[in-house]
């Protein structure tokens, strides 16, 4: 049987791959392996698999949001987690087009007070 994910769970993985977004956005090396392998001992009953599915979830939604991805994360997984949608609309990010309180910028998205997505994930992740 499945093993269902709770909004802690959930919300451990989105702040794991904010994280890595602010990584590969600053083009540091990082291992994706490091951080699974920590979810995976965290969460007991979790497999290699789910963990890599869960993290297309994320991407799924964030390419809905039209916010950036983790590389190695594609989107392919129709049927996700709607928490994340909740987590994506919690950051102030809107998913209608032609939205004008975010811009892109260089391949990043850039918000009203002229700091990047990325950059306010990790000014959150300090607070």
């Amino acid at each position: 049987m499945k093993k269902k994910y709770e909004k802690s769970e959930i919300n451990d993985l989105w702040n794991t791959y904010c994280t890595m977004l602010g990584h590969q956005y600053r083009e540091e090396k990082y291992s994706k392996t490091k951080y699974r392998n920590a979810h995976l001992e965290k969460y007991e009953g979790r497999t290699r698999g789910s963990y890599e599915a869960f993290m297309m979830n994320i991407s799924t939604a964030r390419d809905k949001w039209g916010l950036g991805i983790l590389k190695g994360y594609k989107p392919s997984m129709p049927n996700y987690n709607k928490y994340i949608d909740e987590l994506c609309k919690k950051h102030g990010l809107d998913p209608l087009p032609g939205d004008l309180s975010h811009r892109e910028h260089g391949g990043k998205l850039i918000n009203e007070s002229g700091t990047t997505t990325v950059e306010h994930y990790l000014k959150e992740d300090a607070a």
